[in-house]
């Protein structure tokens, strides 16, 4: 099944790079991926690394020849995969252009989930209180999407409110976190027998009901929801949510001092997290029944190797969460760029590579030269920098309106080389990228670095200091921002700058 999906896959892919110029054809090939790539079966056929490739590439095709469908489709998708993996900062760095472009193009479908996924990750990360401002913005779009995905948003909302609640671990919530699992298990229902995940969604609420009774030690509804799951999930291609199925199960025998019959629930959950290649957090629940079973049988060998295994994985979340934490709010670099929004296609990274090849041989012949561009980048660089001095007026009259105190902190962070300071940047700062990714969406990540630098007026120098180049890379760039943002050469670039966010 998996090789004639990857030949279709692949005859799409052909057909897109063949005609170039067909646009409606473009259009029809990319319908067609992404009927694969939102296929009820989809992670089963393809796999989770399969499906991120899958839709890299969409989101490209898309860009390239700005198909509304196929960006905002796969600015919904891509962030939910990462999250799957447990791959929180990669979700985060493209949630924020996916709202802008989701804004642009009014699908509030988006929008609405990329708030949500915003919200589930902040919840795993332990910000309960950003996950519910997030959460609560989904809420108020879900009044504006289609009835289906409405019920999908608010079922998903009430269902990470209860996980905020378990995570802040407050006594007499416990009811609290009941009532949101029962709400989201309600709204699941009330979608229609056509919707191909329905049946999904139901089930998945049933197996969080399930640890949240055993939780409480209420084992017969426990077993309730267990059974209720095992019923509406049988048909199911799908098994992933299977990994929790039996990992309750085998906490339940544990319980019950049936620990043989425990470790037979533990491999089934184990052989459920190797088809599905995800979900790490899970593994480790596994790992940790196993070694509370090998403990009750006075096995002791297994039991370390488990508890070593499970206590490993925690390390290794923790010191990504760690790193996401001091990047939560960051962009893509450009050096990321291309992993993130360009498919792993040799051919594709050639065509790519002449393309650009054959561009500048044309830009190269009709321009006067490097020689004359340099001098125009020095003779940019002498206004920028008098104009840095002259400027310092303009500069304290928009100063007074920012947090002294706020903007010195970030001035010290930069010379520490901080690397939490893209998320003081945006909590000083939180409409700056988004004024300057609404001029111009194509912005890197390095441009808006550049841009907050310049935003606390940071010179050439001090720029290039900071980001270990040469002045005229400095220049160079700061001349192809002024390009990216319009901003003319009789304007000051700092005081445009300064003016903006």
């Amino acid at each position: 099944m998996r090789t004639k999906l990857f030949f279709y896959i692949l005859l799409i892919l052909s057909s897109i790079y063949s005609y170039p110029q067909d646009y409606s054809g473009r259009k029809k090939s990319i319908d067609s991926l992404i009927k694969i790539g939102k296929s009820k079966d989809a992670y089963s056929n393809i796999g989770s690394k399969g499906l991120l490739k899958l839709w890299h590439t969409i989101f490209s095709q898309s860009k390239g020849i700005q198909y509304s469908k196929g960006i905002t489709e796969s600015m919904k998708i891509i962030p939910s995969i990462y999250m799957n993996e447990q791959r929180y900062e990669e979700a985060l760095k493209i949630i924020p252009e996916g709202k802008i472009l989701a804004e642009k193009y009014h699908d509030y479908d988006t929008l609405a989930w990329l708030y949500l996924e915003e919200g589930m990750i902040y919840t795993e990360l332990g910000y309960t209180k950003r996950s519910r401002k997030s959460l609560n913005k989904a809420l108020a779009q879900a009044d504006s999407t289609s009835s289906e995905e409405a019920h999908i948003i608010k079922a998903t909302v009430y269902r990470t409110m209860a996980r905020n609640l378990r995570k802040e671990n407050e006594t007499g919530k416990k009811d609290s976190i009941l009532l949101y699992l029962h709400n989201g298990y309600n709204e699941s229902k009330k979608t229609s027998s056509a919707f191909s995940y329905r049946n999904f969604y139901i089930s998945s609420f049933a197996i969080e009901l399930s640890n949240e009774y055993y939780s409480k030690n209420d084992i017969k509804n426990t077993e309730k929801y267990l059974a209720l799951f095992a019923r509406d999930m049988k048909t199911e291609k799908d098994q992933s949510e299977f990994i929790r199925y039996y990992t309750l199960k085998g906490n339940i025998e544990n319980k019950r001092k049936s620990y043989k019959k425990a470790l037979e629930n533990f491999e089934k959950a184990a052989q459920a997290s190797q088809q599905a290649k995800i979900y790490p957090l899970l593994v480790k629940d596994i790992y940790s029944g196993k070694a509370e079973s090998y403990l009750g049988l006075e096995d002791y060998k297994n039991q370390a190797i488990y508890s070593a295994k499970a206590q490993k994985i925690t390390d290794s979340i923790l010191q990504v969460e760690k790193k996401v934490l001091n990047n939560v709010i960051s962009l893509p670099d450009e050096k990321n760029t291309q992993t993130q929004t360009e498919p792993d296609n040799k051919s594709l990274t050639i065509i790519i590579i002449l393309s650009i090849s054959f561009a500048g041989i044309i830009i190269y012949i009709f321009c006067s030269g490097r020689e004359s561009l340099h001098k125009t980048d020095e003779t940019l660089a002498g206004t920028e920098e008098s104009s840095n001095q002259n400027d310092a007026s303009s500069y304290q009259r928009v100063k007074q309106d920012i947090n002294t105190d706020a903007v010195n902190e970030l001035i010290q962070l930069v010379h520490n080389n901080d690397k939490s300071f893209h998320l003081k940047f945006s909590e000083t700062f939180p409409t700056f990228h988004k004024q300057l990714l609404k001029i111009n969406p194509q912005l890197s990540h390095s441009d808006l670095e550049y841009c907050a630098l310049i935003k606390l007026k940071f010179d050439t120098k001090e720029i290039a200091r900071y980001k270990k180049v040469t002045l005229n890379s400095v220049i160079s760039k700061k001349y192809r921002i002024r390009k990216k943002l319009n901003i003319s050469t009789e304007e000051n670039m700092y005081t445009w700058i300064l003016n903006h966010g």
